[in-house]
């Protein structure tokens, strides 16, 4: 009995020993914390933070991490802000354990600063992320978020608003790939001729598979966008018409492509692609009915939108198949 009030006392004991260093340390670290807030400026601070040797430790010290979370928590100079995440996602990336030594000074502070530092640290963290070629060619951006997370696993358990951090990881992997799309656009146009190009979209696999990669898709828009010559059309719509027919859900990969271009890009595309696959449609429905009035007509294009409903909740779709039945039978 005596044993075991002697271990409750040293249990106790060490517990309030621990408390007591924890709430020292604590009390010390924002000290220096508001030391170097009153001392140094905020640009002096964020040149330190760029040069600091932190990023190549596996194990640093209070000193170190003093202007570090000085920087996140008081964010204002974005001057290096590309290179300082860079480095913070070279130290975490090379020294895991260091996650761990930097959730302990986070804990030290008050639950406001925490979640400050805590965004500072992802926006900085995912825009160093998002260019890896680890994550090259993935468009699925719960795929990404999860291997951010495998990366990071730290960020998932701090104090943070986490439906703001996925948002911003989807937001500027968007903006990523919207940017690798619209070079590729651009090289693709200084490269080939317009009848090179439809060559190339002529023959290529993308109506034979259920899905396909972002190469495919650069000719493909490019020739939506603004070809001129005619050669092939008649083909090329009815293997768009196949692809769609065949495989419905490769729609979300092509309007994954198509909300990356600006958006009177996007209504030519989309404006071209209707009318390809409403051509196909009318051709084959018609089926030597003879039709002489808009009404008639209406019936294919109600019955056209039915089978593609993905341009069912585009008004572009809508207002250019419209367009082209009232040319067809002016009233």
């Amino acid at each position: 009995m005596i044993m075991k009030q002697y271990i409750r006392f040293i249990i106790f004991l060490i517990t309030t020993l621990m408390c007591v260093m924890c709430t020292r340390n604590a009390g010390n670290f924002l000290a220096s914390l508001e030391k170097d807030r009153i001392s140094c400026p905020d640009s002096v601070r964020v040149a330190m933070v760029d040069k600091s040797d932190i990023y190549g430790e596996s194990s640093s010290s209070e000193s170190d991490y003093v202007p570090l979370f000085n920087y996140l928590v008081e964010h204002k100079d974005d001057k290096y802000d590309g290179n300082i995440g860079c480095n913070l996602y070279r130290m975490f990336s090379g020294f895991p354990s260091k996650q761990s030594e930097f959730e302990g000074y986070l804990e030290l502070l008050p639950m406001d600063e925490q979640r400050a530092a805590v965004a500072t640290l992802s926006s900085l963290l995912i825009e160093a992320f998002i260019p890896e070629s680890d994550i090259a060619g993935i468009s699925d951006s719960k795929i990404v978020e999860n291997l951010f997370f495998e990366k990071f696993p730290f960020l998932k358990t701090a104090e943070t608003n986490h439906e703001s951090l996925i948002t911003q990881l989807a937001t500027i992997l968007k903006g990523h790939r919207k940017d690798i799309f619209l070079a590729a656009l651009r090289e693709d146009r200084m490269t080939y001729s317009d009848s090179l190009r439809t060559d190339i979209v002529a023959i290529s696999p993308i109506y034979e598979e259920i899905s396909s990669s972002e190469s495919d898709y650069v000719p493909l828009f490019n020739y939506l966008i603004g070809h001129h010559t005619e050669e092939y059309a008649e083909g090329i719509g009815y293997r768009f018409y196949k692809m769609f027919s065949e495989f419905p859900s490769k729609y979300c990969e092509f309007e994954h492509y198509l909300e990356l271009l600006p958006p009177d890009e996007q209504k030519v595309v989309i404006t071209t692609l209707t009318l390809f696959l409403f051509f196909e449609f009318y051709d084959e429905y018609m089926d030597g009915a003879e039709i002489d009035n808009l009404n008639d007509a209406k019936k294919y294009e109600k019955s056209f939108f039915e089978k593609f409903q993905f341009l069912n909740k585009n008004d572009d779709s809508i207002e250019s198949v419209d367009s082209y039945l009232k040319e067809l039978y002016p009233s």
